[in-house]
């Protein structure tokens, strides 16, 4: 069967299309109105069902404050009501402003903030905190926390903490008891901290039961 010219046109265009949606940069927006507040390192591309959605709405987005330590600053932000503050350390990666772009973190935020004050805290190398040349100590990480909690005068707060920020909120208390009132962790590690070291700080009555392996 012949091809014929109007054939070739339609193949080409296809071809076309399909190469430009490949090769189309990944930090490209799409901005639906001007009440959409969009960020060059956030993608939004129409029919990929496994981007993170983006809201409609970024009026109770908190304002990004900086902690100094060591010459580091440390990004964080504090937002929600309420007479318990939570000083949450995040795992792995985190970014305090682009997190409240996507709706499935910035209603985990609301929600605890409508019980709770919140410090959400980019760890040094991370989101919005000063870049680094080597990798930070445990004891950079706990510091960098302590200097948050420091500029908010906080004597003392509820350290949460997710994976990595687990671990640095375990050790912070282990090391600091006097300024933790509780701890909230998720999937934490307890790096260079043993267990004789965290039972001398467990209470009778506690149901937390800590046995050396």
């Amino acid at each position: 069967m012949p091809v014929t010219t109007p054939t070739v046109f339609a193949l080409t265009s296809t071809i076309q299309r399909q190469k430009s949606s490949i090769t189309a940069p990944l930090c490209q927006t799409k901005r639906e109105s001007p009440t959409v507040r969009t960020s060059p390192c956030v993608a939004v591309r129409r029919g990929c069902h496994n981007r993170p959605r983006i809201t409609k709405t970024m009026d109770d987005r908190p304002d990004i404050r900086y902690a100094s330590n060591s010459g580091v600053n440390v990004a964080y932000a504090r937002w929600g009501k309420g007479e318990t503050v939570i000083v949450y350390t995040p795992p792995w990666i985190s970014n305090v402003e682009l997190e409240w772009e996507i709706e499935e973190y910035a209603r985990m935020f609301r929600h605890g903030g409508a019980h709770h004050e919140v410090i959400g805290i980019d760890k040094r190398g991370v989101g919005l905190s000063d870049r680094t040349n080597v990798a930070p100590t445990l004891e950079e990480r706990v510091a960098d926390t302590l200097a948050v909690m420091d500029a908010e005068g906080l004597s003392s707060a509820v350290l949460g903490g997710v994976s990595e920020g687990g671990a640095i909120s375990v050790a912070l208390a282990a090391r600091h008891p006097e300024r933790v009132q509780k701890l909230l962790l998720v999937g934490a590690t307890l790096p260079g901290v043993s267990p004789s070291e965290l039972r001398r700080h467990v209470q009778d009555g506690d149901p937390t039961h800590l046995r050396p392996r």
